[in-house]
């Protein structure tokens, strides 16, 4: 599954504190997310990686912890990156 905050460059809104306001919800949705593909497709939390950069690793941290506090595990790897790591590589 990917998240896209907008395409190769990013998030649109040049806003950072309205951008990262929302990492919480955006985890919460994907935590949703594959909270049904654990619980209907027959997933597994020790079989999945979460990587994100910049806003993208809080996102992250949001999906580990809605996994969590569902009773279904820990996600086996939660990988944050630094702010321009994508346009470093």
């Amino acid at each position: 599954m990917t998240v896209a905050w907008g395409g190769r460059n990013g998030a649109q809104d040049p806003n950072y504190l309205r951008s990262a306001s929302t990492t919480r919800v955006v985890g919460a949705d994907v935590g949703d997310a594959i909270i049904n593909l654990i619980e209907n497709g027959g997933g597994s939390p020790d079989l999945m990686w979460c990587s994100g950069a910049s806003l993208g690793s809080h996102v992250c941290g949001a999906v580990g912890k809605r996994v969590r506090d569902n009773g279904l595990g820990l996600i086996s790897r939660i990988t944050g990156k630094a702010q321009g790591y994508m346009s470093n590589n």
